[in-house]
């Protein structure tokens, strides 16, 4: 629940016990006759709901939130894959390219560590706060996928594709 829908409840709530403390007779009565009772449990169950809606909009943050950390931590490791694939060809690559790929790797590991910082940073934010903190993690990963874009091309430029996957025998 947002903040503005709470304070309506809240001034919702003022308001109608407000009302109710105009007196008739010796019975405690609002304008239309109810009582004090009535319009005390309405607003309780009003409280309630209010209640029970912040709950469910706080389960809903947290869901998005995990959602959003499993897809990049799921980017995260593919990009590890693809680090790995191309120190196996920095390795098998001529001498006079094989300086200038291990830079890029150092780039991209860089790169990695400062997402997964971000990613970590995000884990621990309560779900009432993490949207703020999601356009950082975002931009972090964003940059590291770009970086292995620019380092693939270079890679497929310089050097042959290496299977690391595959058994030696």
């Amino acid at each position: 629940m947002n903040k503005f829908t709470t304070l309506t409840l809240i001034l919702l709530l003022t308001l109608t016990l407000s009302t109710a403390c105009k007196e008739t007779g010796s019975e405690k009565a609002d304008g239309d006759g109810n009582s004090i009772d009535k319009i005390k449990k309405e607003a309780g169950d009003l409280v309630e709901a209010g209640k029970e809606a912040g709950k469910e909009a706080i389960a809903t943050l947290k869901r998005k939130k995990d959602e959003f950390l499993n897809k990049h931590h799921d980017d995260i490791v593919e990009i590890e894959a693809r680090i790995e694939n191309f120190e196996a060809r920095a390795a098998a690559a001529s001498a006079d390219v094989k300086a200038s790929l291990k830079e890029k790797i150092e780039v991209l590991k860089k790169k990695k560590l400062a997402a997964q910082q971000k990613m970590a940073e995000l884990s621990e934010k309560a779900p009432e706060a993490w949207e703020e903190f999601k356009d950082g993690t975002k931009k972090a990963v964003e940059e590291l996928k770009q970086a292995v874009k620019d380092a693939k091309a270079e890679f497929d430029d310089k050097t042959e594709p290496v299977d690391v996957d595959a058994d030696d025998e």
